[in-house]
């Protein structure tokens, strides 16, 4: 179940991060990929197509 879309032509050229495994991806998923905390929600994985970012 993806709980939010990220249209991909609406980041901002300064908000993508050079991944050394997934390539480039969006500063939101690379920063959710690392957070460990009680207070937010586990990142599990993520999907991406032609146009959107599935998280």
């Amino acid at each position: 179940v993806a709980v939010k879309f990220i249209i991909r032509e609406k980041v901002p050229v300064a908000c993508w991060v050079r991944n050394e495994d997934l390539g480039m991806i969006p500063q939101e998923i690379h920063i959710l990929r690392m957070i460990n905390h009680k207070n937010i929600i586990k990142f599990i994985d993520y999907f991406e197509d032609d146009k959107y970012f599935y998280l």
